[in-house]
């Protein structure tokens, strides 16, 4: 799944919901993290980061970002590996839940 692919799909019905405009680097950034989350699932625990990239259709350098953003907030835990170009040992990812209560 490609993270821009949700926001062309949908870009009449999200044109016309202003807050979603106010807020369109947010949203792009949450459907980001929510396509690297789908990423670790499905693949073994090393990933090359240029897998990563070519799945989201982002630089090396924006990988990194989210990965970054990712391990800050605890959604995964492991290391990153530039000098393998690998998400070494992603050895936790916690499923992004939301509380509707």
């Amino acid at each position: 799944m490609f993270a821009i692919e949700p926001c062309k799909i949908h870009k009449d019905a999200l044109s016309v919901q202003l807050a979603l405009i106010e807020n369109d680097k947010k949203l792009s950034e949450k459907i980001n993290i929510l396509c690297l989350m789908e990423l670790i699932f499905s693949h073994p625990l090393k990933i090359a980061l240029h897998i990563i990239a070519e799945s989201m259709k982002l630089s090396i350098a924006n990988v990194e970002y989210f990965l970054m953003k990712s391990l800050l907030v605890h959604l995964i835990e492991g290391i990153v590996d530039q000098t393998d170009g690998l998400d070494n040992d992603v050895k936790f990812a916690k499923l992004p839940v939301s509380d509707c209560g």
